[in-house]
């Protein structure tokens, strides 16, 4: 079997999108197939993140035994950029995901950002700010500012709720019902 390519190198996605900030997001859950490239070892697996370097297949082999036992592994380490992610720490444990279709893993996630010198920069991070704080990703603006207005309204949204049902709503909490 020949492997062709291999999965994108964070570096240069970085000098792209001439990503300047980062923003520690925490724990998250994060979709296996958003996972498209790595860091430091984006040569060593092909475009579907299949081992290319042999030396470490054993490490991989007792990763995939140990999800076959049904062992839960830690989370892995994950940079974001937009809505895909590259590999820090834990390459074989993704690439045992992707093999077995897991659907979503566990991650670290620090999210990178673009300098807000453009409208398309400006636009990407207020997107991120209203992600980290209402947890809705799904939604995709086009105008600078209208992130903003969105989020005064889930906020009024989430002050009637709160009243109405006599307790205070978190934002998130409010943002998921306001769907």
């Amino acid at each position: 079997m020949v492997l062709r390519g291999h999965v994108e190198s964070f570096a240069a996605r970085k000098e792209k999108h001439q990503l300047t900030d980062a923003v520690d997001l925490g724990l998250r859950i994060v979709p296996v197939s958003n996972i498209v490239g790595s860091v430091n070892r984006w040569q060593d697996f092909d475009a579907k993140f299949r081992i290319r370097n042999r030396t470490t297949y054993q490490r991989y082999r007792r990763i995939k035994q140990a999800v076959e036992r049904g062992e839960i592994l830690p989370p892995v380490q994950l940079y974001k950029v937009k809505d895909k992610y590259y590999v820090v720490d834990g390459n074989h444990r993704v690439a045992v995901a992707k093999e077995v279709g897991q659907v979503y893993m566990d991650a670290f996630v620090t999210e990178f950002l673009p300098p807000g010198n453009t409208k398309k920069h400006l636009l990407w991070r207020e997107r991120s700010l209203f992600q980290r704080q209402t947890g809705l990703h799904e939604i995709e603006l086009t105008e600078l500012g209208s992130y903003d207005k969105l989020l005064d309204q889930i906020r009024d949204f989430q002050a009637e709720e709160s009243e109405r049902l006599g307790i205070a709503l978190t934002l998130q909490n409010a943002a998921s019902s306001w769907i």
